[in-house]
């Protein structure tokens, strides 16, 4: 069966309680389709990345932002315990912002 992925990234280890939108919260949102491909992110994750809203949810594929690490651990142990257990918590990752530099975050 195919799920969209919905990830709550938080740049701080917290309890995250409510997504609201509101663009001073310390998560980043994103969710995407069945196959990675992004479909909507709130303004913190956008300013994670360096990118505006349009070009993250303008055809991006997720694994498309996470560094060469990161990608390997998400297609070989994300990806395979969300399919078998239907949810993946703290797993660290490396985001890759526009700029080249990397943005640790825990998904």
């Amino acid at each position: 069966m195919a799920r969209d992925l919905v990830l709550l990234a938080a740049s701080r280890p917290q309890v995250i309680q409510t997504v609201d939108g509101d663009p001073d919260t310390p998560w980043g949102l994103l969710t995407t389709t069945a196959d990675g491909t992004i479909i909507d992110v709130n303004t913190r994750f956008a300013s994670w990345t360096g990118r505006s809203l349009e070009v993250l949810c303008g055809g991006l594929r997720w694994k498309q932002l996470l560094a060469p690490a990161s990608r390997i651990l998400y297609e070989t142990h994300f990806v395979p315990r969300l399919e078998a257990q239907g949810a993946v918590s703290e797993v660290s990752l490396d985001l890759v912002r526009e700029d080249g530099s990397r943005f640790p975050i825990l998904a």
